[in-house]
C-alpha cells in the first residue's frame, strides 16, 4: 500500500512540475515578447529610450534564463540572449534597420520556445 502512495505521490508532482514549466515558460517568453514590441515601436521615435528598455530586456531575460534552462534547451535560450544583445549593440550604432531585423528574430526565437514548450495532449502523448 505504502509503495502505491509513493507513486501516486511522484506523479502527482510530476503533473505539477510540468504544469509550472509550461506556465513560466509561456509567461516569460509572453512578457520578452511583449517587451520586444515595445522597443520597436518606440524605436521609431526615441533610440535613446529603446537602448534603456532594450537594457532593461536583456536583465530582465538574464534573470529568468536560469529558470529556464531547467525546462528548455541551453541553446535556445542563448539565441534568445545573443539576439537581445545584438539589439542593443545595433542601436547604440544608430543601425536602426538591421536593428528592426533582430528584433524580430528575436520574437521569432521567442515565439519557436513559446510554442515548442506549449503543453498540449499531442506533447503528453
Amino acid at each position: 500500500m505504502s509503495r502505491r502512495i509513493i507513486a501516486v505521490t511522484f506523479l502527482i508532482a510530476s503533473i505539477f512540475l510540468c504544469i509550472f514549466a509550461s506556465y513560466k515558460v509561456q509567461k516569460v517568453c509572453n512578457t520578452a515578447t511583449e517587451k520586444v514590441e515595445n522597443i520597436i515601436k518606440v524605436s521609431e521615435t526615441d533610440l535613446q529610450d529603446a537602448q534603456a528598455q532594450t537594457e532593461k530586456i536583456y536583465e530582465y531575460w538574464q534573470q529568468n534564463s536560469a529558470i529556464l534552462r531547467l525546462f528548455v534547451g541551453t541553446e535556445k535560450i542563448l539565441n534568445v540572449k545573443l539576439s537581445i544583445y545584438e539589439m542593443l549593440f545595433l542601436l547604440e550604432q544608430n543601425n536602426v534597420e538591421d536593428f528592426l531585423e533582430e528584433a524580430a528574430n528575436c520574437k521569432r526565437s521567442l515565439h519557436h520556445i513559446s510554442e515548442f514548450e506549449k503543453l498540449t495532449l499531442n506533447a503528453v502523448l
